[in-house]
This record gives C-alpha cells, sequence and structure tokens, in this order.
C-alpha cells in the first residue's frame, strides 16, 4: 500500500517520479511508526493525495510558462 504514490511515474515521468518516490519514502516511515492502523491509512492516502497535488502544480506551472 506503501507504493501506490509510484503510479505517478506513469503520468508524471520525472516530477511524478520523484514525488512518488518520495511519498513512498513518508509513507514507509509512517507504517513502521506505532500509529493505530486507521491513522496510517489515512496518512498513507493523503501523503499521496499530496503528491498528485503537487504535481499537478508543477505540472500547471510548466505549461503556463511555455505559452
Amino acid at each position: 500500500m506503501c507504493g501506490w504514490p509510484l503510479l505517478l511515474v506513469a503520468f508524471g515521468g520525472a516530477i511524478g517520479g520523484g514525488l512518488g518516490g518520495a511519498a513512498y519514502g513518508l509513507n514507509t516511515v509512517i507504517y513502521k511508526s506505532e500509529l493505530p492502523l486507521a491513522a496510517e491509512v489515512l496518512l498513507n492516502l493523503l501523503t499521496g493525495g499530496a503528491a498528485i497535488g503537487i504535481w499537478m502544480l508543477a505540472a500547471l506551472a510548466i505549461q503556463s510558462a511555455r505559452k
């Protein structure tokens, strides 16, 4: 479950891979913590969602800079 943000590689190339890898690393730290399982799952989803959001912002910034 930690690796689902790595799907960004397919859509986002190097930027997606970097963000997905960072989210994966953070998710492994979250799952190694002593938090309750529900909190770990919620933080996992939030971490991946944040990576996707940052990727979208980066893509929009690059697209608007190219115009």
